[in-house]
């Protein structure tokens, strides 16, 4: 699905289901997220449903993709240079 003013690259939009299965989160994770402020949905103009631009989706999907492990921020594994000297 696309939307495209004159001049402008067209948006393509996902809707809850196709923007989980990308983030390899659940749908209700996916809408926890948007009633957090998480992540903004925008809604379809007759129904109601919420979508989301593929564009943000995928920046999202990296941004996790790039995440520590161990629920740390850090890609290296979350170890500190001063880690050694706690010993």
């Amino acid at each position: 699905m696309g939307k495209k003013q004159k001049g402008q690259k067209p948006i393509y939009m996902l809707t809850v289901a196709d923007a989980a299965e990308l983030l390899g989160v659940s749908s209700s994770t996916l809408r926890n997220w948007d009633r957090a402020g998480k992540l903004k949905a925008r809604r379809h103009p007759m129904n109601g449903y919420r979508l989301y631009e593929k564009a943000e989706i995928l920046v999202l999907r990296e941004a996790i993709a790039n995440y520590g492990p161990s629920g740390t921020d850090e890609p290296s594994g979350g170890k500190h240079e001063d880690d050694n000297s706690r010993k």
